[in-house]
């Protein structure tokens, strides 16, 4: 009896791959990945739902209300930390702040207005829609640092008193120097008026965080 030999490509392939399963495998590997996926999205949308009363989208509306339509606006949301807004259009501004859920507060994030676009009230319109939501969501404070001259103003338009400790001395002496030259356009009554117990006539002595803002728009 003659006995045959199936030489085909698909048997030897059988015999070399035999019992390997890599197919099987590949598709066990992608499933995992993807309940991987799946899992993580759903922590980080539980962690949303703990913190935050809205949609994503419903908070993109916020953020973007009364800026240009190609404004976009994303979020960073870790297993742990902060959650991080941006609001961001190419070439016109750039906002980022993280909130600290844990303490109900905002700390310091960027504020960068391209100098062109300056005037046009992004910043204002910006902050006025990031404190609404944060206050929506519970936020008690909200920290900046003005990094500027113009920054400095620019927050205290829309509402944002300093903090004593960030009052340095060298911006102390610079307050005095300014106050110096106030007085010397002032009448005797104003002077008078100015020395009573309940107006401040130093930095030292700031009564209310307003009265910084006031000596600080002296000019000289």
């Amino acid at each position: 009896m003659t006995q045959s030999v199936n030489t085909s490509s698909g048997n030897f392939l059988t015999r070399i791959f035999g019992g390997l399963d890599l197919f099987g495998k590949k598709r066990r590997a992608g499933k995992e990945e993807a309940d991987n996926i799946a899992a993580a999205r759903k922590r980080e949308q539980d962690r949303w739902d703990k913190v935050i009363p809205f949609t994503r989208g419903q908070v993109r509306e916020i953020l973007k209300r009364d800026l240009p339509s190609e404004t976009e606006v994303y979020f960073d949301i870790p297993e742990k930390g902060n959650i991080k807004f941006h609001v961001e259009a190419h070439g016109l501004f750039k906002h980022e702040r993280s909130c600290d859920f844990s303490t109900n507060t905002a700390p310091n994030g960027e504020m960068k207005v391209q100098r062109q676009q300056h005037g046009q009230r992004y910043g204002r319109t910006i902050m006025r829609n990031s404190i609404e939501l944060y206050r929506a969501c519970g936020i008690k404070k909200m920290e900046i640092v003005a990094g500027n001259e113009a920054g400095g103003y620019t927050w205290a338009r829309v509402g944002f008193l300093p903090n004593s400790d960030s009052i340095t001395p060298q911006l102390r002496s610079e307050i005095d120097y300014r106050w110096e030259k106030l007085e010397s356009l002032m009448t005797e009554e104003e002077i008078k008026a100015a020395h009573k117990s309940d107006t401040s006539r130093s930095p030292l002595e700031l009564r209310r965080p307003e009265d910084f803002w006031q000596i600080a728009d002296i000019r000289t």
